[in-house]
């Protein structure tokens, strides 16, 4: 790490939603308190990427103000809300001052959380080569999380620049992303380690001090929805179930070939689902990784993750899959076995949108709600979840069908992450909406 350089000509910086709506009070002219220090962080990488010749971009929110581009999927966080939906006032939408862009910068103009949803930015970044993205605002585990798993499914290396990103629900929000997440889709350096790989040699600024709050922000709220708020039925007719890699090589122990005893309650929601999804008659599909056995198709993208090696320079040295199309650990479960009529999607990265056809097989269908299941929590379903919320499907997150690792992830996504994407229930209380509908 202490050796690591960047060369700027194919390097950018992309600032996240920098925008005045976010970060000044009802004036949209004074900085708040909470917002400070990080407007003051990303100024100076604003200045130090602009010394090395690297190009800013700015990825802006742009809604209609009477809110018809709005995003409409059903997430937990919005339920029992009142009111008309209306989008900002036009001139929140600017970028701070303090930020502002110069002439030959991108200002991207984006209408869902990932800044490669349906804008130009991809192809602005490709045109230059540009392979490696310093990303920096946020909210942190919103548009910043999103991007971050798009830009890793596409093959650019990301880099999150700590001090530079924040979420309006609590730092301490934003710091478990970074610290216990990040690592798995991209890297997380702190500010002074990026001024040292933009300049090697420069002598390091003095830090500022924190003075972070480990509690939520002023205007924030991790509460999940009250017991009052309404909460839809499910239309069977618009609904399909998605199994995200419930795959042998991740679920069976491979001296026994049988189920890991870890995995037995996940497996038994799992039945339980496709069970009631077969009754009831809704369409089920398998989102199931296929890798070419000599990897070379397997996400290029540098991370943190200690996990497997990976390639030291972009587009080179790819890492060995692990299980390939057609091999054992490649093959769905037996409890999950797949029927004539059901639908196999074969992936290449986390997101199982990402150049498939599962978005056209769902809309074809006349599905609008997708019941998720499998694993794992931060990584495939993480990435599907913000994917076909920014495609407006109404994601309903099977709780006790979702698993990873570790508990704390899993906590924090349930908690603070999915109810922001869609609904998060147990199977039963998704067979109870689903019921309730018919």
């Amino acid at each position: 790490m202490a050796d690591e350089t960047l060369d700027p000509r194919r390097t950018a910086l992309v600032f996240f939603d920098m925008l005045k709506r976010y970060d000044y009070g009802p004036d949209l002219k004074t900085l708040l308190p909470q917002a400070r220090e990080q407007v003051e962080a990303c100024a100076r990488l604003m200045t130090g990427a602009r010394e090395a010749g690297v190009p800013v971009f700015y990825a802006c929110g742009d809604h209609r103000p009477d809110g018809r581009d709005l995003a409409t999927a059903i997430a937990d966080n919005d339920l029992g809300r009142t009111g008309d939906r209306h989008g900002p006032d036009p001139a929140s939408q600017a970028v701070i001052d303090e930020l502002k862009p110069q002439p030959g910068d991108y200002v991207i103009r984006k209408h869902r959380w990932s800044m490669f949803v349906q804008t130009e930015l991809e192809l602005s970044l490709r045109a230059r080569d540009i392979d490696t993205i310093l990303l920096a605002g946020g909210s942190t585990e919103v548009g910043i999380a999103s991007s971050a798993y798009s830009a890793r499914d596409l093959d650019f290396n990301t880099i999150l620049v700590k001090e530079c990103l924040r979420s309006g629900r609590g730092q301490h929000i934003s710091d478990f992303f970074v610290d216990r997440v990040a690592g798995g889709i991209a890297r997380v350096r702190s500010l002074d380690q990026v001024i040292q790989m933009l300049h090697p040699g420069a002598a390091p600024a003095i830090a500022t001090a924190s003075g972070r709050q480990a509690g939520p922000e002023a205007g924030g709220s991790t509460q999940d929805r009250g017991a009052a708020a309404a909460d839809p039925p499910i239309d069977p007719r618009q609904t399909a179930l998605l199994f995200f890699d419930t795959l042998k090589g991740g679920n069976y122990d491979r001296e026994t070939r049988s189920l890991r005893p870890e995995n037995r309650a996940f497996m038994e929601s799992c039945v339980r689902m496709l069970e009631a999804a077969r009754r009831i008659g809704l369409p089920v599909f398998y989102a199931q990784a296929a890798h070419r056995e000599d990897g070379a198709d397997w996400a290029s993208a540098l991370t943190d993750r200690i996990a497997r090696p990976r390639a030291e320079t972009f587009g080179r040295s790819r890492i060995h899959p692990g299980s390939h199309h057609a091999s054992w650990e490649a093959e769905i479960v037996d409890e999950l076995t797949p029927q004539p009529g059901d639908y196999r999607v074969h992936k290449h990265r986390y997101s199982a949108f990402h150049g498939t056809h599962l978005e056209l097989s769902l809309r074809t269908a006349g599905v609008s709600n997708v019941l998720l299941a499998g694993g794992a929590t931060q990584a495939g379903i993480a990435s599907t979840a913000y994917a076909g919320r920014d495609r407006d499907f109404n994601m309903v997150l099977l709780r006790d069908a979702i698993r990873t690792g570790d508990a704390d992830i899993q906590d924090y996504f349930m908690t603070h992450v999915f109810p922001r994407l869609g609904r998060v229930r147990t199977v039963e209380e998704t067979i109870a909406l689903i019921q309730g509908a018919r």
